[in-house]
């Protein structure tokens, strides 16, 4: 906190230029109340970036499928696992003493892969015995899920509770977003009075127009998350 202090502090002494300061942050409620003074970082930061992905990824201690980025709990949820969603981190952030129209909300243009144990089972929470074949460690970028998809011919189911797609291929699991999911996530955004958004990361878009088949209507065909 101190560093933050001392930072503001010169920022504010500067008479010719405007500058910002603005920090990324956790989103999972345990790393918030170990790690974060809310209420004096909310004095001096301009903003935070909410790091508002990542809930679900494989480990061998979740060893099950999960939503990349969910807005919000589905009602099976309970717990700890309830909190795991752009929704409960954002307000959590807020209640905890930040300022809504400081919080920029993180937005993933990257999925996660997971290999089935069984797959006649692809509910998500289903249990998974490592990554997927897809992408490194299981991090999917839009290009290539776009990639598989179509090769492999599958439709994606849409989760309504999460806001979020997935896809099944044989025991290839694979959580990410795209324009549906995105429009979404920056609606609740916009009518929830936050800050704005943040994209993580701009690489991991389509910059070369490998989606642009699968793409509504008017959508960008480079960047089509980023601009969407």
């Amino acid at each position: 906190m101190q560093l933050l202090q001392e930072i503001r502090r010169n920022i504010n002494k500067q008479e010719k230029h405007k500058y910002l300061l603005s920090v990324a942050v956790a989103a999972p409620t345990f790393l918030v109340d170990t790690s974060y003074d809310v209420a004096r970082m909310n004095e001096y930061v301009d903003y935070v970036n909410l790091m508002s992905y990542d809930y679900h990824f494989y480990t061998k201690s979740t060893p099950f499928t999960g939503i990349n980025a969910p807005l919000y709990a589905s009602p099976n949820q309970i717990g700890y696992f309830a909190t795991l969603n752009i929704n409960y981190s954002a307000y959590y952030w807020h209640f905890n003493g930040m300022e809504k129209n400081k919080i920029i909300i993180g937005l993933p243009t990257y999925g996660h892969s997971y290999t089935l144990m069984n797959n006649q089972n692809t509910v998500i929470g289903a249990p998974a015995i490592g990554y997927g074949r897809l992408g490194i460690l299981g991090f999917v970028d839009y290009k290539q899920m776009c990639t598989f998809v179509t090769e492999n011919k599958i439709k994606p189911f849409f989760d309504m509770d999460s806001k979020s797609p997935y896809a099944v291929k044989y025991s290839e699991w694979v959580s990410y977003d795209d324009t549906v999911s995105l429009t979404f996530k920056t609606e609740f955004i916009k009518n929830n009075d936050f800050g704005g958004a943040m994209i993580f990361s701009l690489n991991m878009d389509d910059h070369v127009g490998v989606c642009k088949k699968d793409l509504p209507k008017g959508t960008p065909k480079r960047f089509p998350l980023t601009k969407n």
